[in-house]
C-alpha cells in the first residue's frame, strides 16, 4: 500500500490494489473418523505434495489409503489451542491500566513492500512473538527475501531468513518455536510452505506444483493440530485446500475437496478453523456479494450459507462462542457483522468515521473482546475498534498518527492484542509493531 503526499492519489492506489485483490481467485480432539492420506510407502525426511488431479475433484488417486490418526489432544472444548499459554502471565494487567506502544522492528525499506502485502504476527504457546515482513540486501533491492523477526518473552527481535521472494505471504503457528510461513513462488510454479524446525532453520515443502502465478491467492489457518491451506488460481472459478497434521507422527500434507465455484477467495484472514473439525471460508460464488462456506473434514462436504454479505469483507473471526464476525469497508466506513452460520449478520455495527482502505484486521482475546484494526483512508492513520467482552458495545480510538499501512493483528501471552503494520513517513517504510503495556 504505497503512500503518496497527497491524498487523492493515495485513494487511488489503494482502490486498485482492493480491485486487484477482488480479482483473485484465490481440536484438540480425539475422532474415530479423522484421517489423512499418504502414500504406501512415505518418504521418511520431508511432506510432499499428495494434490489430487484437477479433474478429479475431490476423488483420491489410486496409491493412497485413508489411516486413522490419533494422538491429538483430549479436550475438544479447551480453547487454549487459540492462545498462548496463561502460565506465563496468569492475571494480566487491567485494559484500563495499560497504554499503546510502537515499537520499530526493520526500517528502510521500499515503498512497494507496503502496497504488495500486510505485515503478518503470531505468538506461540511460549508467548515468543514472530512477525514477517521482507528486506534488502542493498538500496536497489534487487533481490528481496522474506524474513521472519522472532522476540521471546522478555527478550530482544532476532531475524531468521526464509527465501529470496516478494509478495504475499502468511504466518501461522500451532506449536512453540515451529510457526509456519506460506508464500506464492513464482518462478517455481508453486505453493511454498516453509516449517521452522525447533531447533532453527527452515525446512520448505511444496504444493499446487505447477499450477501457481504471481496472481493467485492463498489463505491459512490452523486448529489444534492441524494447517489448513486454501489455494485460488486467478483463471480457475474453485478454491484447492490442503491440510497438515502436526499430531501425527509421519504428517504430510494431503489436499481435501475442491471449494467451487468460488472466486474472490484470496485474503489473508478469510479462513478461519472451528472447533470441530472444520473450518470456514470466505468467498465470492458467482455472485457480486461475498459468502460464507464450511468444510466438515470428517464429512468430507461443504456447505454455504444461503446468506450473503453485503460489504467488501477483508477479515473472518469464529470466536469462542460460535460466533462467525467478519471486518470490512462499506461506504462511510468499517462494518463488522456478526452472527451463526444460517445468519451470519444478525449483529452489524456501522462506523461512520470516514472511508477504511480496503485490508482490516480482527482477532478476538481470550474474555471474548473483539478488536478490529484498520486504516482511515483519508488521514492514513492507524485506528483500533474494540468491543467489550461479550457486549455488542463498540468504541474506536486512534493509536497511531501518519501514513499507516498492511496491517495484522495476534494476542499475546498477556491476552492483549498486537499490532503489526507499515509506517512510510518519507522515501522509505519501517515495520512497526504496536502493542499494549502496563
Amino acid at each position: 500500500m504505497t503512500s503518496r503526499t497527497l491524498i487523492t492519489s493515495s485513494r487511488l492506489i489503494f482502490y486498485a490494489l482492493a480491485t486487484s485483490l477482488l480479482t483473485l481467485n484465490g481440536c484438540s480432539c480425539h475422532d474415530e473418523d479423522d484421517y489423512f492420506w499418504e502414500f504406501e510407502e512415505p518418504p521418511m525426511e520431508t511432506s510432499i505434495d499428495v494434490g489430487l488431479p484437477p479433474d478429479d475433484a475431490g476423488e483420491p488417486d489410486e496409491g493412497f489409503v485413508p489411516i486413522d490418526v490419533g494422538g491429538e489432544p483430549e479436550d475438544p472444548e479447551d480453547w487454549d489451542w487459540a492462545f498462548p499459554d496463561p502460565e506465563i502471565e496468569p492475571e494480566p494487567p487491567e485494559w484500563e491500566e495499560t497504554e499503546w506502544r510502537s515499537e520499530v522492528v526493520a526500517e528502510g525499506l521500499p515503498r512497494s513492500f507496503a502496497s504488495n502485502d500486510r505485515t503478518s504476527v503470531v505468538v506461540d504457546r511460549q508467548g515468543t512473538v514472530w512477525l514477517g515482513f521482507h528486506r534488502c540486501a542493498d538500496r536497489f533491492c534487487a533481490d528481496p527475501e522474506l524474513v521472519v523477526a522472532r522476540r521471546p518473552v522478555g527478550g530482544s527481535w532476532s531475524y531468521e531468513s526464509i527465501d529470496r521472494h516478494e509478495g504475499l505471504f502468511g504466518l501461522s503457528v500451532i506449536h512453540a518455536n515451529e510457526p509456519l510461513a506460506v508464500y506464492l513462488d513464482a518462478p517455481d510454479q508453486s505453493l511454498a510452505l516453509a516449517q521452522r524446525r525447533p531447533e532453527g532453520g527452515w525446512l520448505v515443502d511444496r504444493v499446487a506444483q505447477g499450477r501457481v502465478s504471481a496472481a493467485d491467492g492463498f489463505d491459512i489457518t490452523h486448529d489444534r493440530a492441524r494447517y489448513y491451506l486454501s489455494y485460488a488460481q486467478q483463471s480457475a472459478d474453485r478454491v484447492e485446500f490442503y491440510t497438515y497434521n502436526t499430531a501425527n507422527p509421519t504428517p504430510l500434507w494431503r489436499r481435501l475437496r475442491d471449494l467451487s465455484p468460488a472466486t474472490s477467495a484470496a485474503f489473508d484472514e478469510g479462513l478461519k478453523a472451528g472447533n470441530a473439525l472444520d473450518f470456514y471460508l470466505i468467498h465470492r460464488g458467482m455472485g457480486a456479494n461475498f459468502q460464507i462456506s464450511r468444510y466438515d473434514v470428517g464429512e468430507d462436504a461443504w456447505t454455504t450459507s444461503q446468506r450473503d454479505y453485503t460489504t467488501q469483507v477483508s477479515a473472518l473471526v469464529y470466536r469462542q462462542n460460535g460466533q462467525l464476525c467478519v471486518s470490512g469497508s462499506g461506504n462511510s466506513g468499517l462494518v463488522v457483522d456478526c452472527g451463526d452460520f444460517e445468519d451470519p449478520i444478525s449483529q452489524r455495527e456501522f462506523f461512520n468515521n470516514g472511508q477504511t482502505y480496503y485490508l482490516s484486521s480482527m482477532i478476538e482475546a481470550r474474555d471474548q473482546t473483539l478488536f478490529v484494526a484498520y486504516h482511515n483512508a483519508d488521514e492514513q492513520d492507524l485506528r483500533i475498534a474494540r468491543s467489550e467482552e461479550e457486549r455488542w458495545q463498540w468504541s474506536s480510538e486512534r493509536v497511531f498518527e501518519g501514513p499507516t499501512y498492511g496491517v495484522s493483528t495476534a494476542i499475546d501471552h498477556r491476552d492483549h492484542v498486537l499490532v503489526s503494520y507499515y509506517y512510510c513517513p518519507g522515501d522509505t517504510c519501517e515495520v512497526r509493531l504496536m502493542e499494549r503495556v502496563p
